[in-house]
């Protein structure tokens, strides 16, 4: 398979491929300035479930000669197919999350997989910024959210990309960053639709532009919360388009949708199943990210009321109090 992709033996489809500036298919390209790649339907099909259905269906460019895939940059794609033909180059960490997106997106299951199972210690830090870059949030990069924000929260370079990152993109790493209640995860939230950086600089108050132009919430930021920690009132407000109580909580205005509804809603029957689990005497067990004994990973200090930048976090935190619930 190496060599039909490397020659071009027997090859009829020709790929053009974007540039990085245009991976999102929103600019217009000419098919001179793109890379060409040489490829075999069936060698595609047979790795890619989306590309069996295009290839093999009834769609008006099944047969067609050419192919410009509309998604991902040309270097992620010639890692991709260079992979699918049997090549064993490694995977450097700038393409991994845009390879991990194009396997999902094309249902390359193997793929996914296999970048999935990637050690990410070392390569923490430069995954979640490609994170906080990328053209999509599929369910899949949760995954990689989940391994790598924690273990990077105390790095200035990824909350300075943070901050000038999509909303999607915020919800994606917002919702893995460690705190000790989900009250400074919805101040952190607040802090970025406002457009400062108060937050991180220990200086939060969501009123303290109540008098300038209102700010919505947006409706992706919403899965990023875990709202069953806020009061049953509000939520119940809230999946009823009773925003009061909710806008009083932020700072902010909302508008609503059915994303919030069915949000609140949802919260409100985790709710609900945490209590009927206390009542039968099952406890949650401990993870890092709600036992105290791990307290060393949060940015917040015990008993303290905001995140710190990470050039003051102290090697150890001291005090007492916090929690986990916001109730």
């Amino acid at each position: 398979l190496r060599s039909l992709l490397d020659e071009g033996v027997l090859a009829d489809l020709t790929l053009f491929l974007r540039g990085n500036e245009s991976s999102t298919g929103d600019e217009e390209v000419t098919h001179s300035a793109k890379d060409e790649v040489r490829a075999h339907r069936a060698v595609l099909a047979g790795v890619s479930d989306v590309l069996r259905a295009k290839f093999a269906g009834t769609f008006s460019d099944a047969g067609g000669s050419t192919w410009e895939p509309e998604v991902g940059s040309a270097e992620a794609w010639h890692w991709t197919l260079r992979w699918i033909y049997g090549h064993e180059d490694a995977l450097p960490p700038s393409l991994l999350v845009e390879v991990l997106l194009l396997a999902d997106h094309f249902q390359i299951e193997s793929l996914s997989a296999g970048i999935l199972a990637y050690p990410m210690d070392d390569i923490a830090e430069e995954v979640v910024c490609h994170l906080l870059q990328a053209w999509a949030c599929p369910e899949v990069l949760g995954a990689l959210a989940r391994r790598c924000v924690p273990l990077v929260v105390h790095s200035t370079d990824v909350w300075n990309a943070m901050w000038d990152s999509r909303p999607q993109n915020v919800a994606l790493f917002a919702r893995f960053v460690p705190v000790l209640c989900e009250m400074d995860r919805l101040r952190l939230l607040c802090s970025y639709v406002l457009g400062s950086r108060s937050f991180t600089e220990g200086r939060f108050d969501p009123q303290e532009r109540k008098d300038e132009e209102p700010r919505f919430f947006p409706d992706c930021l919403l899965s990023a919360v875990g709202w069953d920690a806020f009061p049953v009132e509000v939520l119940e407000g809230a999946s009823r388009d009773d925003v009061t109580g909710l806008e009083e909580l932020t700072g902010l205005q909302h508008r609503p949708s059915q994303v919030l509804r069915d949000t609140m809603r949802r919260a409100i029957a985790r709710r609900c199943q945490a209590l009927e689990l206390q009542v039968q005497g099952v406890r949650k067990p401990a993870t890092p990210f709600n036992r105290r004994e791990r307290a060393d990973m949060y940015l917040l200090p015990l008993g303290g009321d905001h995140l710190r930048p990470p050039s003051q976090i102290p090697p150890s935190h001291g005090g007492s109090g916090g929690g986990s619930s916001c109730a």
